[in-house]
């Protein structure tokens, strides 16, 4: 908590005579006896010394390298292109094919490896241009097998954690409580 330092009128004697000579806050609520200073909690960061001269202070982050901004993104550039390409051949694009198997086992060994792949922040970004939320949300949730409905619910778990807010957003908008609706009537 910071204390706001208010000098009403000016007279009196200074911060430092009334105790205050280490710390430039008082304590709360104390008044300078004979004095015209107090002391107030507050919840802001606005103090009065010698360095800030009166200006509030700003608790927001100011090097705009915050995640999800603009300044923090860059082009990849085309070796990144490159491993991205393969990556997708070699990894996501197998398991998205199978996904559609007509096998309850293929489908739920590829919703299991796409919660595996979720691990890696790389893998998770192509498995979302794939469109995987919509697949799992649309097909597997509905799907006849236990497994596959388990791992992917397990799946969408995972994306919302390790995405955040506008996955999370995106699976609402996209009407997920349906489907928890429905496993909660099961359960």
């Amino acid at each position: 908590m910071d204390y706001v330092i208010f000098r009403l009128v000016g007279n009196g004697p200074s911060a430092r005579d009334c105790g205050a000579s280490h710390s430039p806050f008082f304590s709360p609520l104390e008044k300078c006896p004979g004095s015209k200073f107090f002391a107030e909690p507050r919840h802001i960061n606005f103090v009065f010394n010698s360095k800030t001269m009166g200006k509030a202070g700003n608790p927001r982050k100011k090097d705009g390298k915050r995640k999800g901004s603009l300044t923090a993104s860059r082009p990849p550039t085309s070796a990144e292109k490159a491993a991205n390409n393969a990556l997708r051949e070699s990894m996501i694009l197998p398991v998205v094919r199978n996904l559609s198997s007509t096998s309850p086992k293929e489908r739920a060994e590829a919703v299991s490896a796409i919660n595996n792949l979720l691990q890696d922040a790389a893998c998770r970004q192509l498995l979302l241009h794939e469109r995987v939320v919509q697949r799992l949300m649309e097909e597997m949730l509905n799907d006849s097998s236990q497994e596959v409905v388990v791992y992917a619910w397990g799946a969408l778990r995972n994306i919302s954690v390790d995405e955040g807010y506008d996955q999370s957003i995106f699976m609402y908008r996209k009407n997920i409580l349906t489907p928890v609706s429905s496993a909660l009537q099961k359960v």
